[in-house]
């Protein structure tokens, strides 16, 4: 289990007797090998315990939260402890028992977005966070790699469970029915020009009815999506990363050579089944002026008539690595692990449960890819064709 500190800086993350054991082995080399390497992207745990109750002994250790990432600028406080807003639905702090009911929700969700569409060509980073109570904390995407890659597919939410839309950044609860479209009647204004502003509009009450999901939860919906559906920010892996880390050519080198370090001290303790944790925040940029270059009409081409500049473009703009689960040992377990999907046709090269030297170099190999660094693209076969 994980147990968070009121801060959320520090985790009480629970082990087995043969993870502690492995901890007090290696402490020593473990501490030397971090004072030696201040920038190692290896997880600190800060200490270990052992818990006795009623004769049953409970082991857990303390580390830092690679993901706890400090709020800039006060804007934490600004956001979500300050409220100009009479409406609880507007305020974070809003317990479910003071919202609106579902079709309150969904229409002042409509409303709200449709009367921010059209300043959302000249919102800057800042105010996009602001209107989507977004903090410069939140993380948009993580990852969890090994360099393997059977069954490496991020774990689909149950029926019901409490999730983050990666989006909105709003709490909902996950549902698996399909989503079915329905009516709704909800506020408009004459000059409306949203795309969802459909079917007939009544002058004389101002109400429009729209068509949106039926979505049954007080969250309401997405507004930043067009089909108005969450989607849970869940912890994807390996063959969910499909594109590379944007870094300066030097500090990709940097972080890969430090990386594959951290994994070859690993291997040396005789340590498998590490994961790499990759964080990323987005963040939305406007584009320089002098970037515009859109000259309609300069040509005959009918391209040139047809064409408009973004004003605002969307993307990774930080990273946050390291590496975790740094406790597990190529112990028989792991070994019978390997021999029965083997069996069962599993691919051997392709299995997380893998001898540390093997599993070193594949995950070394997986780092290069990531980054663009080293021979990642002469060592595999299918990006030489690329």
């Amino acid at each position: 289990f994980f147990f968070y500190s009121g801060g959320e800086r520090f985790i009480a993350k629970s082990c087995t007797v043969a993870e502690m054991q492995l901890l007090r082995k290696i402490a020593l080399k473990y501490e030397e090998y971090l004072v030696n390497n201040p920038k190692s992207f290896l997880l600190r745990i800060l200490g270990a315990y052992c818990l006795k109750t009623y004769n049953n002994e409970f082991y857990f250790y303390v580390m830092e939260n690679l993901f706890k990432i400090e709020d800039v600028d006060g804007y934490h406080d600004q956001v979500f402890n300050t409220s100009t807003s009479n409406d609880s639905y507007d305020s974070p702090s809003g317990t479910p028992d003071e919202r609106p009911s579902t079709a309150q929700s969904i229409a002042h969700s409509i409303s709200t977005e449709r009367d921010g569409a059209s300043r959302r060509d000249t919102m800057d980073t800042a105010s996009w966070r602001r209107r989507n109570q977004i903090s410069p904390s939140v993380l948009q995407e993580r990852y969890d790699i090994k360099g393997s890659w059977v069954n490496r597919n991020a774990t689909r939410p149950t029926e019901g469970q409490n999730m983050t839309c990666k989006y909105c950044n709003q709490k909902y609860k996950f549902r698996k029915r399909p989503i079915q479209m329905v009516k709704m009647r909800s506020p408009t204004s004459a000059n409306s020009s949203h795309p969802s502003d459909r079917n007939t509009i009544d002058a004389d009450s101002g109400l429009q009815e729209v068509l949106i999901p039926a979505l049954f939860d007080t969250a309401g919906l997405c507004p930043e999506r067009l089909d108005r559906v969450h989607v849970p920010n869940l912890v994807l892996k390996d063959n969910d990363l499909n594109y590379r880390l944007i870094l300066d050519q030097q500090i990709a080198d940097e972080t890969s050579d430090q990386l594959e370090q951290d994994a070859d001290f690993l291997a040396k303790q005789g340590i498998m089944d590490y994961s790499l944790l990759i964080g990323v925040h987005n963040e939305r940029h406007s584009v320089p002026p002098d970037r515009i270059y859109c000259r309609m009409g300069s040509t005959g081409l009918q391209s040139n008539c047809g064409r408009r500049q973004a004003t605002h473009i969307e993307g990774p703009t930080v990273y946050y690595l390291g590496v975790v689960d740094i406790l597990q040992e190529w112990n028989w377990s792991k070994r019978l692990e390997r021999w029965f999907k083997v069996r069962r046709g599993a691919d051997p090269d392709g299995l997380s449960a893998a001898p540390p030297n093997m599993y070193l170099a594949r995950f070394q190999r997986k780092v290069r890819d990531i980054l663009g660094t080293g021979d990642a693209h002469h060592s595999d076969p299918l990006l030489a064709l690329c």
